[in-house]
């Protein structure tokens, strides 16, 4: 790819808390090259070791984001204490980068695996031949101790190349591989297949400020809940997100909502008065934590004030009483793990009640990008394009003031469909083939971006 410059792998969030040390919080730190070839090791300094009473080989679970995790081996290394070395293919099973924090546990009683369910990575299995399990597979289990996880991928890499894999099944869901272990190799899977769509902070660009503050205020009481109960306070227990459409609120909170492994309940237009508390809360109580979203809750319980003179409707007045009570019975309980965020494009279209403490404690404003802001997004978004070396993303992102987030990911759409409009003839329409010699030099052009930046801003930017 060219024309975007590579992001650095580091955490560039601000850490909103800072706890006493924790020897089981280890900063992941990076692999150097020439150990760079076992996923199912994590290795970490001698006194790192002896404070978490492991020995070398020992099993290790290891959490990350997302409330991920994994198994692992302990290795040894010569690195800074309270720093961990782990592969690529387990920082993406973990869902951490460079910088990030994981945290080790000791996995004494984790048992032998009955039967494992791997698949290949389609884009690693190009040119090899043979049988896979033969080849890769069946050496990499026979040669070695190896801890597996249902849901993680590893990398087996022999003098034949380099092949990916998913665990699809594995029972127990932890376990290590022995030699009756029944080993299953399916089908490829694609890429995207094995990866998912989960969202994450990393892929909220230009918002670092506004994502701190709602781990701040939403991610703390979700998932640590005793840190407000030792202080002897109530956490927050809503939050208002408000600015223009098209700049990412639903997907912030997507995000949040994987990122702390919390229940995310979705009130849209569908639910009826009445059901907001029987069905939404209930739902959300009962797989906590969770996280109710309101979107356009001016809609739900407009401003009473700015309604002098036309009134609130009845189901209105019904969503906003139940709303309020809502509220109070969360703050009379000591449970908690429920947080409620409502999105409006208009923060004074909100009834005012709502705006108080134990309710929508604040409100964080998502508005439009700034130029650095929408470099970063557009950065994010073309991650994983073929660009022109003549691309110049500072350029672009100068040229598109006033575009929201969503307009952003119009243009590189646009910008994209230009060069596929320009290859037509290497497209058979009616028997739905495509020319590969046609399609393989295809690379989005500047000239491309600059012709689709009026017509993206005209649609609503």
């Amino acid at each position: 790819m060219s024309g975007v410059a590579n992001k650095p792998e580091s955490n560039v969030l601000t850490p909103v808390l800072r706890l006493r040390p924790d020897p089981s919080k280890l900063i992941v730190a990076e692999l150097a090259d020439a150990m760079d070839d076992d996923s199912s090791v994590v290795r970490i300094s001698t006194k790192s070791m002896e404070q978490l009473g492991l020995a070398l080989g020992d099993t290790v679970r290891v959490r990350g984001r997302f409330r991920k995790d994994t198994v692992l081996i302990v290795g040894t290394d010569d690195l800074d204490d309270g720093h961990a070395r782990i592969h690529r293919a387990s920082r993406q099973n973990l869902g951490v980068l460079l910088g990030d924090t994981v945290t080790l546990q000791p996995f004494a009683d984790i048992k032998t695996v009955n039967r494992l369910a791997v698949s290949p990575i389609a884009d690693t299995v190009q040119g090899v031949t043979g049988s896979l399990f033969d080849i890769f597979l069946a050496p990499y289990f026979r040669e070695a101790y190896r801890p597996v996880h249902k849901g993680d991928t590893f990398i087996v890499k022999n003098s034949n190349g380099l092949v990916e894999f998913k665990i699809t099944a594995c029972e127990p869901v932890y376990g290590i591989v022995a030699q009756d272990t029944v080993i299953l190799c399916g089908g490829s899977l694609s890429r995207d297949e094995a990866d998912g769509p989960r969202i994450g902070y990393y892929d909220i660009g230009g918002y670092g400020k506004e994502v701190a503050m709602l781990q701040e205020m939403a991610g703390l009481p979700l998932t640590q809940p005793e840190l407000f109960t030792s202080l002897g306070i109530q956490p927050a227990r809503g939050a208002l997100l408000h600015g223009p459409p098209g700049n990412g609120k639903t997907r912030l909170v997507e995000a949040l909502a994987n990122e702390t492994g919390a229940f995310l309940f979705l009130v849209d237009s569908s639910l009826k008065p009445g059901e907001l508390r029987s069905v939404a809360f209930r739902e959300a109580k009962e797989n906590r934590p969770a996280i109710v979203l309101i979107e356009n809750i001016d809609l739900l319980a407009p401003n009473r004030a700015r309604s002098i003179g036309q009134g609130i409707t009845a189901s209105e007045s019904t969503s906003l009483s139940e709303l309020l009570g809502i509220f109070d019975q969360l703050n009379r309980e000591q449970q908690g793990q429920v947080f409620v965020i409502g999105t409006t494009t208009c923060l004074n279209d909100v009834d005012m009640s709502l705006r108080q403490s134990g309710r929508f404690d604040s409100d964080i404003k998502i508005g439009l990008p700034d130029t650095p802001a929408r470099l970063d997004i557009l950065s994010i978004h073309l991650n994983r394009t073929h660009l022109a070396k003549d691309v110049n993303l500072e350029e672009l992102a100068a040229q598109t003031k006033g575009f929201s987030g969503a307009a952003l990911v119009a243009l590189c759409r646009e910008a994209a469909m230009q060069q596929v409009r320009l290859n037509l003839d290497g497209i058979d329409l009616q028997e739905g083939q495509v020319d590969p010699n046609s399609m393989a030099p295809l690379r989005i052009e500047m000239v491309d971006f600059l012709s689709c930046i009026p017509s993206c801003r005209r649609r609503g930017s």
